[in-house]
């Protein structure tokens, strides 16, 4: 049975310049989707991305790396609650 609300989340680790860590923490936090959780005092900062659609995860994901200040980030997890991907994705 195919799941009707679509649940796909990632995390990331997004690698900020220190002094910057506060202004990308703000801009991670005003894109929907984002959760930020934590940072390290080296610059890191732990996200998740939240959608129902797939794309839209990768897409915030490869967003990321425009905003002023990081420098990097990595893909951790991905889940997706769903046997078949929805909204005209492909299958991952």
């Amino acid at each position: 049975m195919e799941n009707e609300n679509p649940l796909h989340i990632a995390s990331a680790i997004v690698l900020s310049q220190v002094d910057k860590v506060e202004s990308v923490k703000s801009s991670l936090a005003s894109i929907s989707g984002i959760e930020v959780h934590t940072e390290g005092n080296d610059g890191r900062i732990i996200i998740t991305v939240e959608s129902p659609k797939y794309r839209e995860v990768a897409d915030v994901l490869l967003s990321i790396r425009d905003i002023e200040g990081v420098l990097s980030s990595e893909l951790v997890y991905q889940y997706s609650d769903g046997d078949k991907v929805s909204d005209g994705d492909k299958a991952h």
